[in-house]
């Protein structure tokens, strides 16, 4: 009678450090021993678990766990060159292969802050890691001690890169479980963004005081207020090409990436038209008398800055009484122009759903309505758009704006 081979032989190595660590030696398919293996366990019972839980798993005998930095090598993980068209990083590919041309899963910039995580955060802690060896107590720890570092959002964004390999190892049958999945991150610590008031808004953006407090620059003010009017972001008011601008609304198609000096995808992957009231309208037209970028200081060739426009807003703040110390208190940036205009035009009653139109997209409805968009489906939109810009230098306009929302000039 034949013998039976047993599914796995167990042997001791004395480590370097005199350690000793029990190894198994498994048989494929076809009864060949395969290469010798760590358990990682320090007593002949412990190495026996482990290769009972692997044997009962089926990867007993399964290709070799590689290490992490084996891993991110063999995946290319999030590598992204920068004059390739397309990723290196397989997970990526898969990714974009499966999302839409026209709402592409990620983009570059984020690829790029997630491989500057890899390499300068995750590689050095548990490179020399094998995948299935990743505890979530390790991860843990791991996070705490970056946590004293870095604000907590910083730190769940080095996460989320962590996560994404550990997830995917496990999709493809790598690891027997995702330790991240017991691992919650952080609520997260970011200072909500302020914004300005009703009465700070109407004094920045009065035009009869462009030279006052805009020191004259018609394309700090301007932009500005483009931004106070239709709570568009920074990177998409740069992004803004002359053949956007229409009569009664402009096309947000895409946003001007810093990093990289191009017109990307914007932060919500849609283009859509955004309703903008006749003042915005002739105002644009008016100061950019060239084709290409309206935001420019070439004369359309390429976009302005985003950081100067910040600063004119900084400025501007100090001309009427917000100083710099009052500013940061209250964390008013370009960016409060977004919640000042979501603030806005909800407290002139204009409907949510329609607010989010412009602001957030957080439901695949508003991306069906921008589809069909119809000028007269935001005509609520454009009339309070245009009466906050009439109230810039109609005493009457301001007048019912702050009476209405219960403010005193």
């Amino acid at each position: 009678m034949a013998r039976i081979k047993a599914p796995y032989n167990l042997y001791p190595r004395k480590l370097k450090s005199g350690k000793k660590v029990w190894y198994y030696q498994a048989r494929d398919a076809s009864g060949k021993r395969l290469p010798g293996r760590s358990t990682g366990e320090s007593t002949k019972g412990e190495a026996r678990n482990f290769c009972d839980n692997l044997l009962k798993s089926g990867r007993l005998a399964s290709p070799k766990v590689p290490t992490l930095s084996e891993w991110a090598q063999d995946r290319r993980w999030y590598e992204w060159d920068r004059d390739d068209p397309g990723p290196a990083c397989l997970y990526c590919k898969g990714r974009l292969a499966r999302s839409s041309k026209e709402r592409p899963a990620l983009g570059r910039g984020h690829v790029d802050r997630c491989r500057t995580y890899l390499q300068t955060h995750i590689l050095p802690a548990f490179g020399n890691e094998r995948l299935d060896r990743v505890e979530p107590a390790h991860l843990e720890e791991w996070l705490f001690r970056l946590a004293e570092l870095y604000a907590q959002k910083t730190v769940n964004n080095i996460a989320s890169a962590f996560r994404n390999i550990t997830a995917e190892a496990f999709r493809l049958n790598l690891i027997d479980d995702d330790p991240w999945k017991r691992v919650p991150l952080f609520a997260g610590d970011s200072k909500p963004r302020g914004t300005v008031t009703i009465i700070e808004a109407l004094k920045l953006m009065d035009p009869s005081e462009i030279d006052r407090i805009w020191k004259g620059n018609r394309l700090n003010y301007l932009m500005n207020l483009a931004a106070m009017l239709t709570g568009r972001r920074e990177g998409e008011l740069l992004a803004l090409l002359k053949d956007n601008l229409h009569d009664d609304h402009i096309d947000v198609e895409a946003s001007w990436t810093i990093r990289y000096h191009e017109r990307g995808l914007t932060k919500t992957k849609v283009k859509a038209p955004i309703p903008i009231p006749a003042y915005l309208h002739k105002a644009l037209t008016d100061f950019a008398i060239w084709d290409g970028y309206v935001f420019s200081y070439t004369k359309g060739h390429t976009p302005a800055t985003g950081a100067r426009v910040a600063d004119a807003l900084y400025d501007a703040l100090e001309k009427i009484g917000v100083d710099k110390d009052e500013r940061k208190r209250r964390n008013i940036v370009f960016h409060s122009w977004r919640k000042f205009a979501n603030s806005y035009l909800r407290s002139r009653g204009v409907p949510d759903a329609k607010v989010r139109l412009l602001t957030l997209h957080k439901t695949e409805a508003m991306t069906e309505l921008y589809t069909n968009w119809d000028p007269e489906g935001l005509r609520d939109v454009s009339q309070e758009q245009q009466l906050l810009a009439t109230a810039l230098s109609d005493p009457l306009a301001r007048s019912t704006i702050l009476n209405e929302n219960n403010e005193v000039a």
